[in-house]
């Protein structure tokens, strides 16, 4: 038979990677991993490294991530997991090694990525930096606004996949309108459950005067249809 072409996956590889990356994408993280596990020679597939690494920046396992990004590093060095990296450095104090990354993402000007840029600043030291805007927002984002203590930018559920809106939907980072409406779209995506979604609604704090005002408007549509 002629030879595989450099590179190229086996077929059962191949087939569950791209299974796992799916069942990721809409919010099964628990099912993607336990599929990307059960593959042996994952260690050599850059996606199911990927499905991986997102699965513990998901689940919050910080020591479990940064491990992945660390091994991962030397055999998938693209953007993701240049910035994973990054990132752990930081939190592990070596500040000197994660700005060297950054100003060689930068001067390779591979990927541009303000919201990653910004809040690496805040967890290096540069507090008057303001991250307003976090577009195609990625577990790893979430995990970096709660380390920085910051709150979830409105644009960030807005494309969001349900994986990302559950974690939103789940953290305390963000406004409540913004924690609701991403707990709706990840329990009609099937990412959260309908009692986690009522959990989120019942967590919602509402103000004497809010709910007098509720009481007085339906009120007014009730007498309004006699």
């Amino acid at each position: 038979p002629p030879a595989a072409s450099a590179g190229a996956l086996p077929d059962a590889r191949s087939f569950v990677a791209q299974r796992a990356e799916k069942l990721l994408a809409l919010g099964d993280v628990a099912g993607a991993a336990s599929l990307a596990r059960l593959v042996p020679t994952r260690g050599d597939d850059a996606t199911l490294g990927r499905v991986l690494l997102d699965a513990a920046w998901f689940t919050g396992d910080e020591a479990e991530a940064c491990g992945l990004a660390f091994e991962q590093i030397a055999r998938f060095d693209d953007a993701y997991r240049q910035k994973s990296l990054i990132y752990c450095q930081a939190g592990r104090g070596e500040k000197e090694r994660a700005q060297l990354g950054l100003r060689m993402m930068r001067e390779q000007a591979a990927d541009e990525d303000a919201g990653f840029a910004k809040l690496m600043a805040l967890l290096l030291g540069e507090s008057r930096v303001a991250l307003d805007s976090l577009k195609q927002a990625t577990p790893l984002h979430v995990v970096m606004t709660r380390a920085a203590r910051q709150q979830v930018p409105a644009d960030a559920a807005a494309g969001a996949t349900p994986a990302v809106l559950a974690m939103i939907a789940g953290g305390t980072n963000a406004s409540v309108d913004i924690r609701l409406g991403a707990a709706e779209r990840a329990e009609a995506a099937g990412a959260i459950a309908t009692a986690a979604l009522a959990q989120a609604y019942d967590a919602v704090a509402v103000r004497p005067d809010d709910l007098a005002r509720a009481i007085d408007i339906a009120g007014q549509i009730g007498r309004a249809h006699v």
